[in-house]
């Protein structure tokens, strides 16, 4: 590679598994399916870089909460080093407060430190344990805050104010630890509890949901620490739903100006939820495209007023001049 100016690569350190929401309890296709990505991009790097030596890094974790501690009975750890052990480069397996000296690397010395490090691992994660619960947040505090959250995205997006239309972008949440179904507008201020309902596009507790009404950030947390369970023929209206409040935590925001085109809220389907569950749901396919379709057919009708315009043209003052 240009970039490294023919030298060789001495130690290449690499995720041995993903770190994300990758399907619901009990379903082994989307983590084959996200554990296959990881493969593929780590094993690409090895061909490219050839290193000396391959570490495992990072994923020597657990989850450890109520909600996710069921994502530990999935381990891709042994997977991971049988497929790195087929490559012609040595392979690492770290324990804490190892030193590794990366000129002198016995291979017969580094396969019974990886035999011990294998042990060690294996035995942590059988000994792991909950230790975060989950709060239980009451109605009421739930509805105040989707009404900070829906006072907050309509103030910064004022696309959203400028939209002529009666209709609004509804989702259902299952709100696990209240027993209760909530659906929640978008274009419109909407909290009611659904006495009856025939779907949601996610399953969460009260905790998460306060979580996701008060940080712009919320949807990328919970993919990534998994507290959700996603109905997978709807689990694209949970994205399309926090898409602008997402955005506007990179600091996108948007305004008359702005354009929310098909294609652009059909880029969720490459987050990491959507990519797997796309792969193995023509439902979810179809529903996306229709509410796609019809989110950017609303946003695509805002008008820009004579006042819109103007702002463009204000000079600004200058208290120089009298």
């Amino acid at each position: 590679m240009p970039i490294l100016q023919g030298e060789d690569v001495d130690l290449l350190m690499c995720q041995s598994s993903y770190a994300n929401w990758a399907g619901n309890k009990g379903d082994v296709l989307i983590p084959r399916h996200q554990q296959e990505m990881v493969d593929k991009k780590n094993i690409h790097a090895m061909e490219i870089l050839r290193p000396k030596a391959i570490m495992l890094f990072a994923s020597f974790i657990y989850y450890s909460h109520e909600e996710n501690f069921y994502w530990n009975d999935i381990s891709w750890f042994d997977h991971t080093f049988e497929l790195f052990s087929k490559k012609k480069s040595q392979v690492i397996i770290p324990l804490p407060d190892q030193i590794i000296a990366l000129d002198n690397i016995i291979s017969n010395d580094l396969e019974e430190k990886n035999k011990i490090a294998k042990d060690f691992w294996n035995k942590a994660l059988k000994n792991i344990k909950i230790i975060t619960k989950s709060n239980v947040l009451s109605l009421e505090n739930l509805k105040s805050d989707y009404e900070k959250f829906i006072k907050n995205l309509h103030e910064k997006n004022t696309l959203i104010s400028k939209l002529d239309t009666d209709k609004n972008f509804i989702i259902t949440l299952m709100i696990n630890d209240l027993g209760l179904n909530i659906s929640i507008g978008l274009l419109k201020n909407h909290f009611v509890v659904e006495e009856r309902v025939s779907r949601y596009c996610a399953k969460v507790s009260s905790e998460t949901f306060s979580f996701l009404m008060n940080n712009p950030f919320g949807k990328g947390t919970i993919t990534i620490n998994s507290r959700a369970e996603f109905d997978y023929d709807y689990a694209h209206q949970f994205f399309l739903f926090f898409f602008i409040n997402y955005a506007n935590n990179i600091g996108k925001y948007f305004d008359e100006f702005s354009k929310i085109s098909y294609e652009l809220l059909c880029s969720i389907n490459r987050t990491s939820v959507m990519s797997s569950i796309l792969v193995y749901n023509e439902n979810a396919k179809q529903n996306l495209h229709s509410d796609a379709i019809l989110l950017s057919n609303l946003f695509s009708k805002v008008v820009h007023s004579d006042e819109d315009l103007n702002k463009f043209n204000d000079e600004p003052p200058n208290s120089k001049l009298g």
